[in-house]
């Protein structure tokens, strides 16, 4: 193991106190989701998690149900804390607003928001069906605004609070056969940065993180039938190396990615607003 993977694996270990305080993570079922509202809930906060908990036909590859969504849950409380599930789809802007409602009786406050709800499909940009376009833009981007806009005013009438959204390498350039989910992660950029400058005087703070590949059942949308046997081959072309050291495993997993959340919604990142915190490997760099 290099130096830099040991010093990796010395700086682990870093203990967040969230305790008193209030999260709703969207996605929360499973994946990157369930990492981020288990860890916020180790560090004592009473979490909320939804997810869509249900199929969505235009994508390739099966979403969370409401047994993951309940089990999750289920690990939530068995850390001590409060938990809170609902089966939303983002998309549904006004069962967002009632879910954020709800949240907000139920624990008095909600003070972190951590947008992580997100789907991909893979298809070349000409021959996209358009319910696939809608429906990645719609999760991966409208999602975002419909969350984040009505946690913020929750947030506004407390003083403050923290809104953590989930970018990607995509973010910032793109893959083969990826029109609509770079398309929508390019807008979560641009929307955190916007957020952050509204935002700001009413003391949130708006930040993105930006994974590459994650070892996640998203990833299993490169297996549809339609997506071409070399398409990994195509995306290293496009993207470069996975990861720049090469000893790691190609990809990162979930819990990676969490430490990076947990920071950027912690008072160690007070001075942070509308930034993008890249956990790729060097993936978008390459």
């Amino acid at each position: 193991m290099s130096d830099v993977a040991k010093a990796g694996r010395a700086g682990r270990g870093v203990r967040w106190d969230f305790s008193g305080e209030a999260v709703l993570v969207t996605g929360g079922a499973r994946g990157q989701g369930r990492s981020h509202a288990m860890a916020f809930a180790r560090a004592g906060a009473d979490v909320a998690i939804c997810d869509v908990a249900a199929p969505v036909e235009a994508l390739d590859y099966p979403l969370s149900g409401e047994e993951e969504l309940e089990q999750t849950a289920e690990d939530i409380r068995a850390l001590g804390v409060r938990c809170l599930s609902y089966p939303v789809d983002v998309r549904d802007e006004p069962a967002v607003a009632r879910m954020v409602e709800d949240v907000v009786a139920q624990f008095g406050r909600l003070d972190v928001l951590v947008n992580n709800a997100g789907v991909n499909a893979i298809h070349e940009a000409t021959e996209m069906p358009l319910e696939v376009w809608r429906t990645v833009i719609d999760i991966d981007l409208s999602g975002v605004y419909h969350c984040s806009r009505h946690a913020a005013r929750a947030m506004r009438e407390r003083g403050g609070g923290r809104i953590v959204s989930t970018g990607s390498a995509n973010s910032t350039l793109t893959m083969p056969h990826n029109a609509a989910y770079t398309a929508a992660k390019h807008g979560v950029f641009g929307l955190t940065k916007a957020l952050a400058v509204d935002l700001a005087p009413y003391g949130i703070r708006v930040n993105m993180v930006a994974p590459g590949l994650v070892n996640t059942a998203l990833l299993a949308c490169a297996e549809a039938p339609h997506v071409p046997e070399d398409y990994f081959e195509r995306l290293l072309k496009v993207g470069g190396q996975v990861s720049l050291f090469h000893e790691e495993p190609q990809g990162v997993e979930p819990e990676e990615i969490t430490e990076a959340v947990l920071w950027l919604a912690s008072d160690s990142a007070r001075f942070v607003t509308g930034a993008s915190i890249s956990v790729d490997c060097g993936f978008a760099i390459t």
